[in-house]
């Protein structure tokens, strides 16, 4: 018999932290909180498992596991064949649906939405639209398609998210309380969905429920899940005889009526009666479905139910020319969905028109008031001091863009939950994060391009010398080393579970030392010293000095090595800062919760 789900003595113990005046550190206390305790489990082909039990059971943590979005402690997995250290191999073809409605792009419309996902499983886009019409129809959101995501209903809502998790088409669809905020009427028609999905398409699906009636009503068999362990695994007939003959454990009639019952043994001591029941209910005869005898009575689950397979590397992805053909169509694919986001806020994009116009209005006037009296110290870019000023104010935001733009990816991906919809795809987790961040750099691109044309047909700055080759060489070289220093932060916001300080820490000392303002000649030589340990300091002087001047690569070679050793340094620290930022995340749960 093939199985969806196999584990073995799967156990996860969640560290405990110490916190420094607030601030966690990356140091576990001994001890922990058991959340998984030595789960053995086979879930069949095209079986609907349902898992219950109380708040704090570990029915979540189990389901993020399986999904690799959380390491386990100790004991192992398959899923669809699959080892839990093949990611890729695993997320290809699994579906997550959880409670969380809002783990999508509100301004963004449904089809749009889809679209975007589709992309994430590697569906090309002809294929991709072919599938959404498919869904559509048969989920019922044709008419929301083209509608804006924060313009439907909750219910709309969760049938996307269904229609999202079946996207790839998978084998294995996990079902995280997915009906936990909809209302009666809602969770019916929902459910009813579902049904028709795993009879007509074979689904095999994973439902995680506090609501026994629903457990009851779609599920082949049942696991009780009681302080991390899955103490027994019976049928719905069984549960169901059993709440007929035990009044205290009320069943949810809530279904059609205003006001939902309370649900049946969420807590305490009724969940242990309950599973005394069942323990005892194969003497009893209690829940024997004929013609069903794979599927049986109570089951104790105290042995593992076979030896558990060699873990094999799996996941390695090779660097072939059909991977960076990959990685490029995703990148294209973030572009669009910030693009369409970005041209949601017409108005603020205005606005920044102007504040761009207002700042390099500002310091031309401040430059009127300062004269002549610059020019001794600004005979090595030109002696204008409005020139060069307007190259610092203008390129300093591809540092504080490198700074932010990451780390606030992360961030919004966490509180959104659009982090957790994306990291159940295949692509993997630095695609994501580079991707995400390209649109911001597209952004300033186009903004200092606006300062530089202001600065030169309105207020008259001179960069009739200018070296664009040079110039075009030289941001090249800064964007890495300035994204390096973003993917540090972004790393350090993963483990620590904040940043902004040590962002603000760089940007305040770039604009003391790095020369934005005013030359780093003007400043004291123990600060003139300590400006040259960042790499701003070398990006400005080498535009200023190509733009400015027209000076060739030759000349600025200088700066040019500089920025290759800051690079050549700082990547290979970020990439193994984020790679331990990650892991670390998964070991604690954290990586798609700030």
């Amino acid at each position: 018999m093939s199985y969806a789900i196999e584990t073995w003595e799967l156990t996860k113990w969640f560290p405990r932290f110490r916190h420094l005046s607030g601030l966690r550190l990356p140091f576990p206390t001994e001890g922990g909180i058991l959340a998984v305790d030595h789960v053995n489990l086979q879930v069949k082909q095209g079986e609907i498992f349902g898992l219950i039990g109380p708040n704090g059971a570990g029915k979540t943590t189990l389901v993020k596991m399986l999904c690799t979005l959380i390491l386990p402690t100790s004991g192992t997995a398959q899923v669809n064949g699959h080892d839990l250290s093949d990611e890729s191999g695993i997320k290809a073809s699994i579906g997550l649906v959880t409670g969380n409605e809002r783990s999508f792009y509100w301004r963004l419309s449904c089809r749009e939405n889809l679209r975007f996902y589709a992309g994430l499983y590697n569906i090309p886009p002809s294929q991709a639209e072919r599938r959404i019409e498919e869904l559509s129809h048969l989920l019922g959101l044709e008419e929301i398609l083209d509608k804006r995501f924060d313009t439907c209903s909750t219910g709309m809502k969760h049938r996307l998210a269904l229609a999202r998790a079946l996207l790839n088409e998978p084998s294995l669809l996990f079902l995280d309380e997915p009906t936990r905020s909809l209302d009666p009427l809602a969770a019916i028609g929902f459910r009813k969905a579902l049904h028709e999905l795993a009879r007509q398409k074979g689904c095999t699906i994973f439902l995680v429920t506090h609501n026994l009636n629903e457990a009851i009503e779609l599920c082949d068999r049942i696991g009780v899940m009681v302080q991390g362990q899955l103490r027994v695994v019976t049928t719905p007939e069984s549960l169901r005889r059993l709440v007929e003959l035990r009044e205290e454990l009320s069943l949810s009639v809530g279904i059609n009526s205003a006001e939902a019952a309370p649900e049946p043994g969420i807590e305490g001591e009724p969940w242990e009666k309950l599973l005394q029941e069942l323990s005892e209910g194969e003497e009893r005869g209690i829940g024997s479905r004929k013609g069903e005898p794979s599927f049986g009575g109570a089951e104790q689950l105290s042995v593992a139910p076979s030896i558990p397979p060699k873990v094999g590397k799996g996941g390695q992805e090779t660097r072939s020319l059909a991977n960076l053909l990959r990685a490029f169509h995703k990148a294209l694919l973030f572009l669009r969905r910030d693009f369409l986001i970005q041209l949601s806020y017409r108005f603020a994009f205005i606005l920044q028109l102007f504040g761009i116009l207002f700042s390099t209005a500002s310091f031309y006037f401040i430059a009127k008031l300062f004269g002549s009296a610059t020019a001794p110290y600004l005979s090595n870019y030109g002696g204008d001091y409005f020139s060069f000023v307007l190259i610092g104010i203008a390129f300093v935001g591809y540092q504080g863009v490198a700074l932010h733009s990451f780390s606030d990816a992360i961030r919004t991906g966490q509180v959104t939950g659009t982090l957790e919809a994306m990291l159940v795809t295949p692509t993997r987790l630095s695609t994501l994060l580079l991707s995400s961040s390209l649109w911001n750099f597209v952004l300033t691109s186009l903004r200092v391009v606006i300062y530089l044309l202001m600065g030169i047909f309105l207020f008259g700055a001179n960069l009739r010398q200018a070296n664009v080759l040079a110039a075009l060489v030289i941001l090249g070289l800064s964007i890495p080393a300035f994204s390096a220093l973003g993917i540090l932060s972004a790393s350090f916001i993963m483990v620590f579970k904040r940043g902004d300080p040590i962002n603000f820490l760089i940007s305040s000392l770039s604009v003391l030392l790095g020369g934005v303002y005013y030359p780093v000649a003007v400043l004291p030589q123990w600060l003139q010293i300590l400006a040259r340990i960042l790499p701003i300091t070398y990006s400005l002087e080498a535009m200023r000095r190509a733009l400015l001047l027209g000076d060739s690569l030759i000349t600025l070679m200088g700066e040019i090595a500089a920025l290759i050793a800051f690079a050549a340094v700082l990547w290979p620290l970020s990439l193994l800062a984020f790679h331990y930022a990650v892991r670390q995340a998964k070991r604690d749960g954290s990586l798609a919760q700030y």
